[in-house]
């Protein structure tokens, strides 16, 4: 598991957002071209090397990109490739991976695009480039009628993650002019995004070099910055706060000042519940929680923003004040849901502060435990499991857990 791709370059979440847009239009030329599509995917074609040079020239009249076959550094081709070159550096901005039907040549397209990717962005001709951002690139790969649009990053590891379905790609009856539309969508905003990214490797410039065991702007999400009363208050990243590999949690430093930071994304958050506690000094200051995104059509990650707690990390917490807290929530109608030992911390003078708000909500509208909660043996009090309601009992059974009555 990994973080989302949309933290670490805003491309990904443009993308998803121009799929969404309603105010977005296609022209008559997009829709012909991609029923064009369409109409050929729904054929059965016997020459895949003649399938896939057809498919190409229908991507380029509907991207307005030349998508050229390409061999990868290490001898292996890809289907495609749309290609930018700056100065000696070569720039791959999608990936295109296809084959005539599902399991023919006994591979996943999917796979192997996301390797033609890595395999483009480790060679020494991308070296320049890759040592300045995150690297990321498009991904389209299909099988017969099936097509998907997935991104990729470089960071200190490749990323790659799926930004659409499985699309349906062929027609199948004589109604299909909502299908077409849809599809179309999904394929403008692609060429959109192709654009931007474009613009947005060519105007590389100014990053830090890179060097070694210092942060650098490539290992970390994209945003730099929250709304402050005076203008954004800029912010650099300095480290991620987890091993984990899914950590979406970093400490940061105020620019122009010592203060340090902690900066987190989620999906959810407990916003209102985070504030409560702030306000009777039982978390840390919330500097900001919003969208990653300007007005979102869909589901995007947060950004939140808060003051970093630091104090000693082997004193026990007092579990008189977390009854207090959980006192004060359930009195006004929350829940926590995660109350373990990681989310308890302790200030310089002893203060308990709760951190990690991101199943917390309120109790009468029933909020829940996630699909993707882990679960194992002991872990959590009874009746915690995915997708159960969130009770405040199961607070206080989990306090008992982590702090047996009698715990100082």
């Amino acid at each position: 598991m990994s973080p989302p791709i949309e933290i670490f370059h805003p491309i990904f979440g443009r993308f998803i957002h121009i799929v969404n847009d309603p105010e977005v239009q296609l022209t008559t030329d997009d829709l012909k071209n991609v029923y064009d599509l369409m109409d050929y995917l729904s054929q059965v074609h016997s020459s895949e090397p003649k399938y896939t040079e057809e498919l190409r020239q229908k991507l380029y009249h509907i991207l307005e990109f030349d998508v050229l076959p390409t061999e990868n550094p290490d001898g292996t081709r890809s289907d495609g490739t749309i290609t930018l070159h700056i100065n000696d550096a070569r720039i791959v901005l999608l990936v295109l991976e296809l084959k005539r039907e599902i399991g023919d040549g006994g591979s996943n397209p999917s796979h192997q695009a996301g390797l033609s990717s890595k395999r483009s962005w480790i060679d020494d001709s991308s070296k320049t480039i890759h040592e300045k951002c995150c690297c990321p690139t498009f991904l389209v790969a299909g099988a017969g009628p099936w097509m998907t649009v997935m991104g990729s990053i470089f960071t200190d590891r490749f990323i790659i993650q799926r930004l659409t379905d499985m699309r349906w790609m062929s027609l199948s009856s004589t109604e299909e002019d909502s299908r077409v539309y849809h599809n179309a969508r999904v394929l403008v905003a692609l060429r959109r995004c192709l654009h931007e990214l474009k613009d947005f490797y060519k105007g590389l410039t100014d990053v830090p070099p890179l060097a070694v065991n210092q942060p650098h702007p490539r290992y970390f999400p994209y945003p730099d910055s929250y709304p402050g009363e005076n203008g954004p208050t800029h912010f650099r990243y300095l480290r991620s706060l987890e091993e984990d590999n899914a950590c979406v949690t970093y400490l940061a430093e105020l620019v122009g000042e010592s203060k340090k930071v902690v900066v987190k994304f989620a999906a959810r958050y407990g916003k209102e519940v985070h504030k409560l506690l702030v306000e009777h000094n039982f978390a840390p200051q919330l500097l900001y929680c919003g969208p990653i995104l300007e007005n979102p059509l869909s589901d995007v990650m947060h950004m939140v923003v808060m003051e970093h707690v630091d104090g000693p990390s082997n004193k026990p917490p007092d579990r008189a004040q977390i009854e207090e807290i959980l006192w004060l929530l359930h009195s006004h109608g929350y829940v926590f849901g995660d109350l373990r030992k990681p989310n308890i911390l302790c200030d310089q003078n002893g203060k308990v502060k709760l951190i990690d708000f991101n199943w917390c909500g309120h109790d009468v509208s029933y909020v829940y435990y996630p699909v993707s909660m882990t679960v194992s043996k002991g872990m959590w009090a009874e009746g915690m499991e995915p997708l159960a309601a969130i009770r405040p009992q199961h607070d206080w059974e989990m306090l008992d857990k982590i702090l047996p009555k009698g715990t100082s």
